[in-house]
C-alpha cells in the first residue's frame, strides 16, 4: 500500500502466490486481497490479518 507520492506505507505479505485483485471497504477500514488459492482480509490501520478464505475458484 502506498501514498500519493509513491512512498510505501505498508506491505501485506501473507499470500503464497501472486495477488490478482485488491479492494478497499467503502469506509477504508478493510483491505481484501485475492490470489489463486486464497483471499485475505486485512485491517488497514495496522496491517493485521483479519480473515483467510482458502480454496480455488471454479
Amino acid at each position: 500500500m502506498g501514498r500519493a507520492d509513491g512512498a510505501c506505507l505498508r506491505v501485506f505479505a501473507e499470500h503464497e502466490d501472486a495477488v490478482r485483485a485488491v479492494a478497499f471497504s467503502p469506509d477504508g477500514v478493510w483491505l481484501a486481497s485475492g490470489a489463486t488459492t486464497a483471499a485475505r482480509v486485512w485491517r488497514v490501520a495496522d496491517g493485521a490479518p483479519h480473515r483467510l478464505f482458502e480454496g480455488t475458484a471454479t
